[in-house]
């Protein structure tokens, strides 16, 4: 089984996105809902970086429209621990 990548807080600023059809999008957005419904932290997988969201997390939605483009984004940030 191929090891699964974690967060090093040694690791540089990193940047990740990840296009995903709607069906898996919809599937992550699920699973957040019900483990924000639930009050736990979050694992989310972009690509093959395992991310942990605590449940105390902020979130964020943000509209954009710039060269006859649109975009909506949301966004979940949080504070390293010991931050």
């Amino acid at each position: 089984m191929k090891k699964q990548k974690t967060y090093d807080k040694k690791e540089p600023e990193l940047e990740i996105e990840k296009a995903y059809s709607k069906k898996e999008f919809n599937l992550k957005l699920y699973r957040l809902i019900k483990a924000l419904e639930s009050g736990w932290d979050f694992t989310l997988q972009i690509g093959e970086r395992r991310i942990q969201i605590p449940s105390n997390t902020r979130f964020y939605i943000e509209y954009e429209r710039e060269d006859g483009k649109e975009e909506v984004e949301f966004s979940i940030r949080w504070r390293e621990k010991g931050q």
